[in-house]
């Protein structure tokens, strides 16, 4: 190949490259706004471009998500992978960090940063029946999912002055649980931070989306006989006063579709 077809070659791709950057992202959107109502989701106020964009409103049925943002970041393209950095928000919560698909499909995401409300987390997962407070702040510095399985993940997340208010209010004090990679898969160390619910558990998951969970639970607050009462209900109580229980089998099971 001479040089002047290569110059040429080299011209066109960065003009098609250019042109890609710079398409406005409505174009895209409008593309992929009959097969999302048929999914009930609908995007309002789509402004930027497909390189570095912004939607004001994600409808999902009676769900809203405010200012959902993202921004290609080129590097990655040339490693084999599309990756974003992306911003969320409902209200007063929000999600950020980078989130990414590889060549073959796996799916992963790192530096994520989340402060929600569980009331507001409640709502976005239509779970009407459950009504809880609090706050889950979090920091997870590497996710992967591939196939059916969380392949990795280290961080930690926390729900602060957790609360059950149905069918009776009890405070439970702070959960934290601490993620990691091992040889095995992922490990979740599950722990409270002093409140009236005493936990100590260990969740493992493996690539295939199997689950395994150990713990103990008892409760530190006789003044919350509704804490009591709840703990009786998940197992028999030992003579040391606490809940153990020993639960496995499929993310799919308990209907989490990764």
């Amino acid at each position: 190949m001479t040089k002047t077809k290569i110059y040429i070659l080299l011209g066109v791709g960065a003009y098609l490259l250019f042109m890609l950057i710079s398409l406005p992202a409505q174009y895209p959107m409008m593309l992929l706004n009959a097969p999302l109502a048929k999914s009930g989701i609908s995007l309002h106020g789509v402004s930027g471009t497909l390189w570095n964009g912004k939607i004001g409103v994600v409808s999902l049925g009676r769900v809203q998500l405010e200012n959902v943002s993202w921004q290609v970041r080129p590097s990655r393209l040339l490693l084999g992978r599309l990756e974003l950095n992306a911003r969320l928000q409902k209200e007063r919560s929000y999600l950020q960090g980078q989130i990414g698909v590889t060549l073959t499909g796996s799916r992963y995401a790192s530096n994520l940063e989340a402060r929600i409300l569980v009331n507001e987390l409640l709502s976005l997962l239509n779970i009407p029946l459950v009504k809880a407070e609090g706050t889950l702040n979090g920091f997870v510095r590497k996710l992967s999912v591939t196939g059916g399985g969380v392949s990795q993940a280290e961080g930690r997340i926390a729900w602060q002055d957790a609360k059950i208010l149905s069918p009776q209010r009890v405070d439970l004090g702070g959960l934290v649980v601490n993620l990691e990679t091992t040889a095995e898969g992922v490990k979740g160390t599950l722990s409270d931070t002093g409140g009236a619910l005493q936990l100590q558990g260990v969740l493992n998951l493996d690539i295939e989306g199997g689950y395994r969970f150990n713990g103990q639970f008892s409760s530190r607050d006789s003044s919350q006989p509704m804490l009591d009462q709840a703990l009786r209900m998940m197992g028999p109580v030992g003579a040391d006063g606490k809940v153990q229980i020993n639960r496995s089998g499929t993310l799919q099971q308990l209907g989490i579709q990764l």
